[in-house]
């Protein structure tokens, strides 16, 4: 394969699907670049979030709660490992 230089007799074609789908994707990201910058501009404008203390000790909970769940089914799955009881 011999490769050409370039020169201002190269040609270059695109056919007109090519170009289409080319200014469909920049427009599509033009507008993901605008609806970004909105977004962002109206997170900046909102209030900021209070979490009150009630709510601070229910998450507490739940995560405390979430973490027992898990380390009985650690404790679960490692009886059945190591006494190879598969069964349940």
């Amino acid at each position: 394969m011999k490769i050409k230089k370039l020169s201002e007799e190269t040609e270059f074609t695109v056919s007109i699907r090519s170009l289409i789908a080319f200014s469909v994707a920049i427009f599509t990201l033009v507008g993901v670049w605008f609806e970004i910058k909105y977004d962002i501009q109206e997170a900046k404008e909102l209030p900021a979030t209070v979490i009150t203390r009630v709510e601070y000790d229910l998450q507490i909970k739940d995560l405390e709660k979430d973490l027992d769940d898990i380390k009985e089914q650690i404790r679960i799955a490692s009886e059945h490992f190591f006494h190879g009881d598969f069964e349940d």
